[in-house]
């Protein structure tokens, strides 16, 4: 086996000593470690990881590798970026580390790492807010568990930023009306989170982060809950007594939602009605979304010595990582990038969609897809004659919706062009075979090759595709609009629609009907009411943002026979009979809340979310008008 290098003034025939420098043995120590992890030597890559982290705790390494800059223990400076505490960079970006439990923590080389975001979490939630009591276990006591969760945040590059572990309770052993009472909170929606990406690129808004440190336990408990010892910090006979919430108990989250919902009601914010993590301040210009204990800010570059005020004020209220203002640049996930200049903000997943190709880069094939169903007519037409596999033909559920649901999160969030593809292999999950999963695995593909690609709002405004010019109050309301269509030939039909606001998609869905049409009319009506409910609820969040919305939405689809159920009054022998809900857009109609336009359907962007577009053409065009991709950083990589 390897021997370690010594780190004292003997000569050591297997390593340097210590007059190569700290950095050399750094370089031995991780080339130890990695030939060790690699070749199943566990002990001997643990030390040499462990000896790694003594010498990166005990030195600052600049960027480069190449000096030593100062001693931090003798100086207090900052520990040295974690990669450089590793010493194996490019290792460390070739995986995505699995690790579930502190065993497997242990027995990996990123164990210094995990440690040290496990001391973290410990000293930020137990002697910073002050979570808990360790109390001796009584018979009566009921206790439940907890768990570590690991995370693993990446540079641009795809190597390791840092680690993050958080220590969770198992929520399903409490018992209702004993150890909690009410657990709703309601989260972030992605449409109000894009609204407000779109607000902020079109009143070109500074940004900032307002990130709640170790947030849900900041709330006090709402009842006597006790846990488990966090495993790897065992007091024998002991328990935690809970002072504060943890994440993963059931009132976890309404806790902490009511916490910072009061901080921000005290400063004067109002929340939307129709989405009460979407706030407005009266007094300046300020809207405000929070997703969990993640907060962004939009005010306007006027109103910033007002701002920093605010900001102070609610870090009183609530524990927040820095008074400073941070552009925001991730939300969630979600990459933000701004050409101030042109006006214009895009949100794109182009790490995680990297992240998950690399998960399946075996099975995605190495020739790029153009589309999410294949680059060539054969492949498009088989995925539209995919049928639920036979008994014989099926695989384990688990092979098929764990890459899935990879792909499930940009269809949601980023990705409105592969929502349609999306929603009909979900539809397979209880009849799954590996046909079902190769065509998923066709999909990242497609996403790998196009992984630049993102929604942009901002730009000069477009005249709605299909239309000759604006519509009335079209450019007051900043090009709020939306499209919508149905198929109705071979089961199951699906319908979809696509709002669109200052050129980009900020709300959309593709779903098979739930309705037993009778006629293409009846489909494409029911269609038409779904896209009118969401056009409603973007112009209620527009107008509690302080945005204004000019006269009736334009509603745009391609069935005459629609078109006249909505705009003539009255009904006819087939149309009494659809039910209240596929009516529904004929009384937003009534109400001037959106108004019907008919477009050619060589014109309907909304039958991407459909069908598989006959020609790759049509499809980019759908894509492209969706994504304002001319507009966007990713344009120049579209596959033609």
């Amino acid at each position: 086996p390897a021997r370690l290098p010594d780190q004292g003034g003997a000569a050591n025939a297997d390593g340097p000593t210590a007059s190569d420098g700290t950095v050399a043995l750094v370089r031995r120590y991780a080339a130890v470690g990695c030939a060790a992890f690699a070749s199943g030597q566990q002990t001997i890559a643990r030390l040499a990881t462990d000896r790694l982290a003594e010498i990166a705790y005990s030195a600052f390494i600049d960027d480069d590798n190449t000096e030593v800059a100062c001693v931090w223990n003798d100086t207090g400076c900052k520990p040295p970026p974690i990669e450089i505490a590793l010493a194996i960079q490019s290792v460390a970006s070739q995986t995505m580390p699995d690790i579930k439990t502190v065993e497997q923590a242990r027995q990996s080389i990123y164990w210094p790492l995990i440690k040290r975001a496990m001391e973290d979490e410990i000293h930020g939630k137990y002697v910073v807010n002050r979570a808990w009591d360790v109390v001796q276990q009584e018979p009566w006591m009921h206790v439940i568990g907890v768990k570590w969760v690991f995370t693993f945040v990446f540079n641009d590059d795809g190597s390791i930023a840092k680690v993050k572990a958080r220590l969770v309770g198992k929520g399903f052993g409490q018992r209702e009306g004993k150890e909690y009472h009410e657990c709703f909170a309601r989260t972030l929606s992605a449409t109000a989170f894009r609204l407000w990406c779109a607000i902020v690129a079109d009143e070109d808004l500074e940004t900032d982060t307002a990130d709640g440190v170790k947030a849900f336990t900041q709330a006090d408990v709402d009842a006597e809950i006790y846990t488990q010892m966090p495993p790897g910090f065992v007091k024998k006979g002991s328990v935690l007594m809970l002072l504060k919430a943890l994440e993963g108990i059931k009132q976890g989250s309404y806790l902490w939602f009511k916490l910072n919902q009061d901080a921000l009601v005290k400063l004067g914010c109002v929340a939307s009605l129709t989405e009460p993590n979407f706030y407005s301040h009266p007094a300046f210009r300020l809207i405000i979304v929070v997703f969990a204990d993640d907060v962004a800010n939009g005010f306007a570059a006027s109103a910033t010595d007002q701002y920093v005020r605010f900001k102070e004020e609610y870090g009183t209220y609530i524990k927040i990582a820095t008074l400073d203002i941070v552009p925001i640049s991730v939300f969630t996930g979600i990459e933000v990038l701004r050409d101030r200049a042109n006006r214009t903000l895009t949100i794109r997943q182009t790490r995680y969609i990297e992240r998950i190709a690399a998960l399946y880069g075996n099975e995605i094939g190495a020739r790029a897809q153009s589309t999410p169903a294949g680059s060539t007519d054969v492949q498009r037409a088989l995925f539209d004659k995919l049928e639920p596999a036979a008994e014989c033909d099926r695989i384990p559920v688990t092979e098929f919706l764990k890459p899935l649901g990879t792909i499930g999160w940009p269809a949601e969030m980023t990705r409105p062009d592969i929502k349609y593809f999306f929603s009909k292999l979900g539809s397979f999950s209880q009849a799954c075979g590996a046909v079902h999963r190769d065509a998923i695995m066709t999909v990242i593909n497609y996403l790998n090759a196009t992984k630049h690609l993102g929604i942009t709002y901002g730009g000069k405004l477009k005249i709605p595709y299909g239309l000759d010019t604006f519509p009335p109050g079209f450019i007051e309301s900043r090009g709020l609009h939306a499209y919508h269509d149905a198929s109705f030939g071979k089961a199951p039909h699906y319908g979809g629609c696509v709002v669109m606001f200052n050129n980009g998609a900020i709300d959309w869905s593709a779903n098979k009907s739930k309705i037993e049409a009778l006629s293409v009319a009846e489909e494409e009506t029911a269609t038409a009411s779904v896209a009118a409910k969401k056009v409603v609820s973007c112009r209620l969040m527009l107008e509690d943002a302080g945005r204004a919305v000019a006269g009736p939405t334009p509603q745009l689809g391609d069935c005459k026979a629609v078109f006249d159920i909505i705009v003539k009054p009255g009904s006819t022998a087939r149309t009494r009979y659809y039910e209240r809900a596929t009516m529904f857009v004929k009384r937003l109609f009534m109400l001037r809340h959106v108004a019907p336009y008919l477009v050619g359907t060589a014109y309907m962007i909304a039958d991407v979310f459909t069908k598989t577009q006959a020609t790759r053409a049509m499809f980019f065009t759908c894509r492209d008008y969706m994504l304002n991709a001319s507009n966007g950083p990713g344009f120049a990589v579209t596959l033609q």
